[in-house]
């Protein structure tokens, strides 16, 4: 399971993300630093490495 996170996110705050990683043991986490809720159209030059390699696993 992967789980990014943009760290300026004001939807889901960082003490959610805590918690659900807590909750989910061993799940791949990244923070994208200056990225909003929408991490993945801000910054896809950073998302997209990053779940190309977890779907290539």
């Amino acid at each position: 399971m992967l789980l990014t996170w943009g760290c300026h996110d004001k939807s889901i705050p960082g003490e959610s993300m805590k918690r659900l990683r807590s909750l989910i043991p061993g799940i791949e986490y990244h923070e994208i630093e200056n990225a909003g809720h929408l991490a993945h159209y801000e910054f896809p030059e950073q998302i997209n490495p990053i779940l190309i390699d977890f779907l290539m696993k």
